[in-house]
């Protein structure tokens, strides 16, 4: 298998993209930070409230929830389409700007009749998150509808 590491390239990319990497870094960072100190909080009030049912002061507040399933319209897509997708997008610059094509690259004829390039693995994978992101983005919707069902006190039972 021929994999080659030229630090030059490497430098020279990372040296001329620094802004855009921290953008996409942070960005990516920063959505997880967010969503992390919105979902913590709902667990503690939502062992609180199973630990001490009676208790009033201790229900779920309103706002930990509608934070909790309304926050992922805005944090999700940061996370994925400018740090995930922006990340894999830079790599596969860097690997195009290369002169050297055979970086993890394993060419036939071997012995085990299989070829394998790194440019192509990555396009699968950014092929298969974009198709979980838009399943676990719709499940959310879905969830978010479910839990946060506002009942109309109008409406007469029967």
């Amino acid at each position: 298998m021929a994999v080659a590491f030229k630090d030059k390239y490497y430098q020279t990319h990372f040296s001329e993209n620094a802004s855009v990497i921290m953008f996409v870094y942070g960005c990516m960072v920063g959505s997880w930070i967010v969503s992390e100190l919105i979902r913590y909080p709902f667990y503690l009030c939502k062992f609180l409230e199973e630990k001490f049912p009676k208790a009033p002061s201790l229900q779920m507040p309103y706002t930990i929830l509608y934070l909790r399933y309304t926050a992922f319209i805005f944090l999700y897509p940061i996370g994925f389409v400018i740090g995930e997708t922006g990340g894999y997008i830079m790599l596969l610059k860097l690997l195009k700007t290369t002169s050297d094509t055979s970086w993890f690259v394993y060419d036939m004829p071997n012995s085990l009749n299989f070829i394998f390039r790194w440019n192509w693995f990555l396009y699968a994978y950014l092929f298969i998150t974009a198709a979980g992101f838009l399943q676990l983005y719709s499940y959310m919707f879905t969830q978010r509808a479910k839990n946060l069902k506002i009942k109309n006190p109008k409406t007469k039972i029967h």
